[in-house]
């Protein structure tokens, strides 16, 4: 993933299912047979609704061009947690650092800000860059998500909270056209799908078997791995996602442990100029409001 504070894909709001099932594709280097007894009726029904999400959740990335500022509170692999004010333009998107484990900045950190901000908005390199970068990890999350028709057997589980509950297992009789899209063999969990907008509302499964990379060579992902993701309407039509969460453990080349432990709440959604360029953007974020202490704790409803 793209991690200078600059993207250039418009894809925060169709992503929550490639962000959770994509995940295992960005872990350092580690690249990424079951049947269902679900009556035909109950599977005909599921598989179709989960069609129109994803064309939902498609269209709705080539269309939404809205833009918005939101707050990002994220805690990676034991790391301090972090809290950053984000902006999209229509260039791209751009945060600012305004926390570090709930404790507002020292004025040496807002000056290091300052000058990052200012590098970032002005550096032609690092925007040709981040663009590409992003557009690749789009590319990825959209054919992935092309796949979840015919990758998984689904059932219908019922209504939960007004939304369609759907579980899934993998399809046995699915051919990865890659060693991405391999890692659905491994898979399976739940869906919620908001029934009438057939949009995805939250994703939530587990690695039911270890991952191997290379045969085994290369590393694996430990069996038992699980992600929870959570998307709602932040604003009038849009829907963005508003947690994530990941726990993930395994072998990397040369027996290297790896630990893949994030946490994620993007919360305070509010709609900007859709013509912002990053320049404005950097300069909104001059003005970005001192975080409380408490700010970690604030969970999004």
């Amino acid at each position: 993933m793209v991690t200078t504070g600059l993207s250039f894909s418009k894809i925060r709001g169709a992503r929550i299912a490639a962000v959770a099932l994509g995940t295992l594709l960005f872990v350092p280097q580690l690249i990424l047979a079951q049947t269902s007894s679900a009556p035909v009726a109950s599977q005909t029904s599921a598989v179709q609704l989960v069609r129109w999400m994803v064309q939902a959740e498609l269209a709705a990335q080539t269309q939404d061009r809205t833009q918005w500022n939101y707050q990002e509170v994220k805690k990676t692999d034991g790391k301090q947690e972090e809290t950053r004010d984000v902006v999209e333009t229509k260039d791209g998107t751009i945060d600012r650092l305004v926390a570090v484990a709930g404790r507002p900045l020292t004025p040496e950190q807002q000056k290091k800000e300052d000058a990052r901000i200012v590098k970032l908005s002005s550096d032609r390199d690092e925007i040709q860059k981040s663009e590409k970068a992003e557009e690749s990890d789009a590319k990825n999350e959209r054919d992935l998500m092309k796949l979840l028709p015919v990758a998984f057997l689904y059932q219908d589980a019922g209504n939960e909270g007004g939304l369609k509950r759907i579980t899934f297992c993998p399809n046995p009789n699915f051919h990865a056209p890659n060693r991405m899209a391999e890692v659905f063999h491994h898979m399976q969990g739940t869906m919620w799908i908001d029934g009438k907008r057939h949009r995805l509302a939250r994703l939530e499964g587990k690695i039911i078997s270890e991952v191997k990379f290379g045969g085994g060579f290369l590393g694996h992902l430990d069996k038992g791995g699980t992600f929870t993701v959570r998307q709602a309407e932040v604003g009038p039509g849009h829907w963005d996602m508003v947690q994530l969460d990941i726990h993930m453990t395994g072998r990397a080349l040369f027996f290297k442990t790896v630990n893949v432990r994030e946490h994620e709440l993007c919360s305070k959604y509010e709609r900007i100029p859709d013509d912002m360029t990053i320049q404005q953007a950097a300069e909104r974020l001059k003005k970005a409001p001192v975080v409380s202490s408490d700010a970690s704790s604030t969970k999004p409803s």
